[in-house]
């Protein structure tokens, strides 16, 4: 909700109708364990990307994003295929 996009109230709307269709994980004991190792094995690696990381191995799911970079050399982390981004024509 930090981005200036949301000052739009159009957009605000539609991301709180998206967020209402997410799943949320409680950062529990083991979640924050993984995520120490994560940032323990991994130098470079931000708390929030170890968070991120952690969380997607543990539900054995992939993860969603066209920053990679962030998160090479994880063991066990899976990525969707991501598609370029369209731009408007109006951009």
């Amino acid at each position: 909700m930090a981005g200036k996009g949301t000052l739009e109230k159009d957009k605000l709307r539609d991301l709180k109708l998206f967020v209402k269709k997410l799943e949320f994980v409680p950062l529990d004991y083991d979640l924050s364990e993984r995520t120490g190792f994560l940032l323990r094995d991994n130098k470079g690696l931000g708390l929030g990307d170890a968070i991120i990381a952690a969380t997607t191995i543990f539900l054995q799911a992939k993860l969603a994003t066209r920053n990679t970079k962030d998160f090479v050399g994880i063991k066990g982390l899976k990525f969707f295929k991501t598609l370029p981004v369209k731009k408007d024509a109006g951009e």
